[in-house]
């Protein structure tokens, strides 16, 4: 029976196409979920894809290739392509929200943290409210300082608006699996599951562009979740490990969640990620219930 959708060999014009590359525009195929094959021609090797993925496979590596173009710099030190100024003032309103927490008459703590009961009984909110939550001044410190490293090096590959969008997006994952992962009993607060995210992040999108590195940098991943997110007593390993595998996740498949034509647009990015956030503490104060002192 006759292919009526026969597979052609992708043609890119780009020069010196080495093995390595191949692959890598594999995965970055695989993660827009764009049916292929890898083929070898004598000692060469070529991807074929579908007649009708053509035009799509071929935009999709060009945007791929210009993204990375200018972070490719061998054995320098790269700088962001962004500047932090943005990130700074959301860890700096990170901290003198803890302020606020810890000295208002209103119950934040109670209202916003991720209890798993108070989850079950349909406050959602909780997963986001959580985030913005911490038991006191180390920990605040502790996860802005870990955050300012991440996301300064995060922000070679991706826009500020972007990646803080993706970065709240495994931190509501992460603990949503947390949730499911923990007993109803089970009560956590703090942005250490988005700081493992953009850790995460950042492991899953640099795995696209080096294929054949992807086990060191997942190896340095979960050294990294080892030496930060155990061993303390009170630590939340598993929402660490969650916001870990989630954000390494949306490093891999950005593609698929952000569209090429939204990646652009600042504005939307920010007003989302200020909504999701807004709207949850307002949803707390609303329809929140004391679970803690009430059980």
């Amino acid at each position: 029976m006759q292919d009526n959708d026969p597979y052609v060999p992708l043609e890119v014009p780009i020069n010196s196409i080495s093995k390595e590359k191949i692959w890598e525009w594999s995965l970055v195929l695989s993660s827009v979920f764009i049916e292929h094959k890898v083929l070898s021609q004598g000692i060469q090797l070529n991807i074929y894809v579908r007649d009708k993925d053509f035009k799509r496979a071929v935009l999709e590596i060009l945007e791929y290739e210009r993204e990375n173009r200018t972070v490719e710099t061998g054995n320098k030190f790269v700088v962001p392509r962004h500047n932090m100024e943005a990130s700074l003032w959301i860890l700096f309103c990170l901290f003198i929200f803890h302020l606020i927490t810890v000295n208002s008459r209103f119950p934040f703590l109670d209202l916003g943290c991720a209890d798993s009961w108070a989850i079950y009984k349909g406050e959602w909110w909780r997963l986001i409210t959580a985030l913005t939550l911490h038991e006191n001044i180390p920990h605040v410190i502790s996860n802005i300082f870990w955050e300012g490293i991440f996301i300064y090096f995060l922000l070679i590959y991706i826009p500020p608006a972007m990646a803080w969008f993706l970065i709240l997006l495994s931190g509501i994952l992460g603990n949503l699996l947390n949730f499911y992962y923990h007993s109803l009993n089970h009560i956590s607060l703090g942005f250490s599951t988005c700081v493992f995210g953009t850790l995460g992040i950042g492991i899953g999108f640099r795995s696209l562009s080096q294929v054949k590195d992807i086990g060191l940098y997942i190896m340095c991943g979960l050294g990294l979740l080892a030496m930060l997110g155990m061993g303390t007593k009170g630590v939340d390993v598993s929402s660490h490990v969650f916001g870990l595998l989630c954000g390494f996740l949306i490093g891999i498949f950005n593609r698929i969640i952000i569209p090429k034509k939204f990646r652009n647009r600042s504005f939307c990015f920010w007003c989302i990620c200020f909504l999701i956030v807004f709207i949850s503490w307002l949803m707390a104060g609303i329809y929140g219930h004391d679970y803690i002192t009430t059980q």
